[in-house]
């Protein structure tokens, strides 16, 4: 199973979990305030081949911030 990353719109509380492919963002409930006003959030990651090396990413900063280090950027 995939590991989806989320926001609940009414708290901000971002969560994540594993779930089945097929399940719909409105069936799940917000861990936190048990809110079903859940938003999926984009979620990067990486391959490696055997023998290579994990480089750092060279990508501008998101427009939600300028660290480059955030949920959204991704990395």
């Amino acid at each position: 199973m995939p590991v989806y990353e989320f926001i609940c719109e009414d708290c901000k509380h971002k969560f994540d979990g594993l779930y089945p492919m097929e399940i719909k963002v409105d069936e799940i409930n917000c861990p936190k305030c048990n809110k079903k006003n859940v938003k999926k959030l984009f979620s990067a990651f990486a391959v490696r081949k055997e023998g290579e090396e994990l480089s750092t990413p060279t990508s501008t900063a998101c427009s939600s911030c300028s660290t480059k280090m955030c949920s959204t950027c991704g990395l």
